[in-house]
């Protein structure tokens, strides 16, 4: 036990001193550079930076801005950088990776890092900084969003959660930094929150050169974590770090033994340019040696085209790192290098290379995910206490049932996805949904193989309520990717209901509810509630109010036939409201008991007048409030 707790001391000793060596070599002026750092919500839950610097969750939290963007409503199956699905925590916060470039400018070698560490020389720093302009932070885009960005016009979201930034090796010069190679890097990384497709994160690269000449350049990719689970002992001292140079990608395996294990492998790819034949790319790649400051040193070992041998850390000092390195290129000054990178998680290898291949195929098919299934065509008829729901397709509507899904991996094997409907009820517009029923495809492996039907029924409805319904259809899992269901959204198949006797043909039997109205009375608590706030959303599009208001007030002429016009009287014969009536499929008018003008009525009697505008007959009648 004492050694476990010595151990336990040594380790949190040695972050502390970590940290505080990168803080303490943290030395440009931040007043005159605007770093950010933003964590992506979804998939691997990494933290991005805009000095080219990859990290755990929650690293610079509270040193520098941490935010999900736009991410924080969406629900989403994602994972942890800590996590790899059912399996036990890797070390979160263990991970770090950074984006190294290398090239010789007027013949000298040129070393450019996202992050130097250096534990035997001291040095721990950064050579990648933004501008001090506001606007040159961690950009967040979502999905399909069109992001003027002034760097990048016109950016397009191509995953759930982008985050794109800038930054160059030449407007800062950090504290050990030798040369510069003068060049801009502009960066996109991608998130999807789809199970399956969040066991990554893909990450778009372009390298300017904006001041110099450069000849034989090469791009790597460092990482430096531990993979395993903490109990005590530095979890990347028995990591195997190795080059498959089938799949041209670094691979991090945690070995039995030291510490828990049980955990899956992690790897690294670099995707080289499109426009550079294969045959003229070269790889090299690093788990020897410590990134440090040293630009010559540094160079040759990026350029080198050397593999070093799979090796477990154990015998060094500092494990759990690894260099992948891609060249060489050659840029002109204002040319432009594209290239990609993408870190995976897995349970195992063969996990990943199924992974590899789906982020391959969703590359090639421009980033189209598989996709809910629509949602089917509803239609909804109030009757007496009850509501009824139909949805099979009039001619010209979608057959929802045909429905294919050509992104679907697994649409060789199971060519019809559509599974079946679920019933969805709610009496409150803001409300949570009560799922009424479900009905799936007989004779299959999926759910309780109910067979489908088209048609719904609720009874024991109140009559002259609103009640709101959806219907939705849903998919069968992906026999393939392990892909859950996928289901349409609710709003897109939402109606609003009624209920009540049917609908009168001309006026005669108009009438009003509550009759007399009381102001004393909670017609809110009503269940349904009789009144409640009003729905309308304010200017950000959020929910409106949440708590009732004097117009939230609620009077209601039943038996009204459409079109209609509905006038209200004082007793002394002041018109108060014109109320018009123009809905075939709804016999009910609401009013909120004010004046034309906006003014709260005050107790008393009112007359009022309903006239069918089809025919000019007219009925009257009178109501009594009371507050």
């Amino acid at each position: 036990m004492n050694n476990c707790r010595i151990n336990l001391f040594r380790v949190a000793l040695l972050l502390l001193v970590f940290n505080t060596m990168i803080y303490s070599q943290f030395t440009v002026d931040e007043s005159n550079v605007t770093l950010d750092f933003k964590r992506h919500c979804l998939g691997l839950s990494q933290t991005v930076s805009n000095i080219g610097y990859f990290t755990r969750p929650g690293f610079w939290d509270g040193r520098f801005s941490s935010s999900c963007g736009s991410l924080g409503k969406i629900s989403a199956d994602s994972i942890s950088l800590g996590k790899v699905g059912q399996q036990d925590p890797i070390r979160p916060g263990s991970i770090r990776s950074a984006l190294f470039v290398g090239g010789k400018v007027n013949g000298q070698k040129v070393f450019t890092s996202g992050e130097e560490e250096c534990f035997q020389c001291g040095h721990t720093g950064f050579e990648f900084f933004p501008s001090g302009e506001p606007w040159d932070t961690v950009w967040v885009v979502s999905k399909e969003e069109v992001v003027d960005i002034p760097y990048f016009p016109n950016y397009k979201g191509i995953s759930d959660d982008d985050l794109v930034a800038r930054y160059s090796d030449y407007r800062v010069r950090s504290a050990g930094q030798q040369r510069a190679l003068g060049i801009d890097v502009i960066q996109a990384s991608h998130a999807w929150g789809l199970r399956s497709y969040n066991v990554w994160t893909y990450i778009d690269f372009w390298i300017i050169a904006v001041q110099n000449d450069i000849e034989d350049m090469w791009v790597g990719w460092w990482k430096h974590g531990g993979n395993g689970i903490f109990n005590g002992f530095p979890i990347n001292r028995d990591d195997l770090q190795y080059f498959d140079e089938e799949l041209e990608m670094s691979f991090e395996q945690d070995l039995p033994g030291m510490d828990g294990d049980g955990v899956g492998p992690r790897a690294y790819k670099i995707w080289p340019p499109e426009n550079i034949p294969r045959e003229q790319i070269r790889w090299s790649f690093n788990n020897q040696n410590l990134v440090s400051n040293d630009d010559n040193f540094w160079y040759d070992e990026l350029s080198s085209g050397e593999i070093d041998p799979p090796s477990s850390v154990t015998a060094h000092t500092f494990g759990g790192f690894a260099t992948l390195g891609m060249g060489p290129f050659d840029l002109a000054q204002g040319d432009t290098l594209h290239f990609r990178v993408a870190n995976f998680v897995g349970v195992d290898t063969a996990e990943i290379r199924q992974s590899l291949k789906r982020l391959e195929n969703l590359i090639a098919r421009d980033f189209a995910l598989p996709s809910n299934p629509p949602a089917p065509p509803l239609r909804i008829e109030a009757g007496n206490h009850q509501a009824t729901l139909r949805w099979d397709p009039l001619p010209g509507q979608v057959d929802v049932e045909a429905w294919r899904d050509n992104f679907r991996d697994d649409k060789d094997i199971e060519p019809q996805p559509f599974e079946g409907y679920r019933i969805y009820k709610r009496s409150d517009p803001f409300g949570p949904w009560t799922l009424l029923a479900q009905f799936d495809v007989a004779d299959n492996n999926f759910g309780p193989n109910t067979g489908l039907v088209q048609e719904y029924t609720d009874i024991g409805l109140l009559n002259n309520f609103e009640y709101f319904y959806a219907v939705t259809s849903f998919s069968k899992p992906d026999v393939v990717t392990g892909l859950p269901e996928l289901e349409s959204p609710l709003v897109q198949s939402t109606v609003t209901v009624i209920p009540g006797t049917q609908i009168p043909e001309t006026v005669g039997e108009v009438f009003v509810v509550p009759n007399p109205y009381r102001g004393d009375v909670r017609y809110d608590s009503f269940s349904p509630p009789w009144e409640r706030p009003d729905p309308r959303r304010n200017i950000n599009n959020e929910p409106g109010r949440d708590r009732w208001i004097e117009a939230d007030r609620r009077l209601q002429f039943v038996n009204v036939p459409s079109p209609s016009e509905i006038k209200i009287y004082t007793l002394a014969g002041d018109q108060v409201e014109a109320l018009q009536h123009n809905d075939p499929n709804i016999g009910v008018v609401n009013w909120n008991l004010t004046s034309f003008n906006g003014l709260a009525i005050s107790s008393g009697i009112y007359l009022y007048t309903v006239r069918d505008l089809k025919n000019g007959n007219t009925q009257t009648g009178k109501f009594v409030v009371i507050k």
